[in-house]
């Protein structure tokens, strides 16, 4: 079983206003590291007025288009000979973002699928909120839409439905949501990723938990990756890097734990991605 990952294809910078460094100095540490790929994947904007309404923080569309595409370039190029720069944005799957995908494909080598808010009428929920049983089934079909368009490789943390779970309420609508998504993805051949910052979030704020003698968080949620591995899924681990110092950090290390525990088999390239 491999555990030890040599690429990143889940990384912020400072445009998303949480989160420091820019693409270069990712770059230079995954090559420090001996990575073969590193992808920078900040928050893809919003359309003004869905970002007035939601107020997410992430870059805009005019950093997007006069900073963002400019600074992948430069590493692109200037990194070539040394190492794979993926160019991505990871943004939610929404009918809002509609208009902006089609560019995004042509701007950008992929798009991670990070679904933060779920859109219920007029309403734009967040995932970090207390979600109810209808709530979990809205973004399991939300993700499977998304997964659906073709339009994603990746689909970054999708149990986060559980973040305000208790160690107890896994329960068949988790189970029914987890198998939706799964299957989903080994359907359209779509990546799903163990999330380092999952681990991270859980340790900060004190919501690890034991199972068996193997540890277990809200996400990466245990549950979820037993049945993602019995069937076959495509897993690779993912930092979620809001730092440059967080690539392979002490969390990276818990995470391989918590994969070599679980015996899950996960990748060290994306299907569509690399050679």
């Amino acid at each position: 079983m491999k555990t030890e990952i040599k690429s990143n294809y889940h990384t912020h910078t400072f445009l998303c206003k949480h989160a420091l460094g820019d693409s270069e100095d990712y770059v230079k540490r995954a090559i420090a590291l001996g990575y073969h790929t590193i992808a920078i994947t900040d928050h893809g904007p919003f359309p003004k007025l869905l970002q007035k309404k939601i107020n997410s923080r992430r870059m805009s569309i005019e950093q997007y288009e006069e900073v963002y595409l400019d600074m992948l370039d430069r590493s692109v190029n200037k990194h070539k000979d040394e190492i794979l720069v993926l160019k991505g944005v990871e943004i939610e799957y929404l009918p809002e973002l509609e208009t902006l995908y089609p560019k995004f494909l042509k701007d950008l080598d992929f798009m991670v699928l990070g679904q933060h808010y779920l859109k219920k009428g007029n309403e734009h929920k967040s995932i970090y909120s207390p979600l109810s049983k209808e709530d979990i089934l809205l973004y399991a079909n939300t993700v499977v839409s998304g997964i659906e368009t073709g339009m994603f490789k990746l689909v970054a943390h999708p149990e986060i439905f559980c973040w305000n779970l208790k160690e107890d309420e896994w329960d068949e609508t988790c189970v029914e949501a987890a198998n939706m998504i799964i299957d989903a993805a080994i359907k359209n051949e779509v990546t799903l990723e163990i999330n380092v910052n999952g681990v991270r979030n859980s340790f900060y704020q004190r919501k690890e938990f034991y199972q068996d003698g193997k540890i277990n968080f809200p996400y990466p949620r245990r549950e979820f990756w037993d049945i993602a591995q019995s069937k076959g899924a495509m897993i690779v681990i993912n930092d979620d890097a809001h730092a440059p110092n967080r690539l392979m950090d002490d969390y990276t290390l818990k995470t391989y734990k918590f994969v070599t525990e679980g015996g899950i088999t996960v990748l060290d390239k994306i299907k569509g991605l690399n050679a």
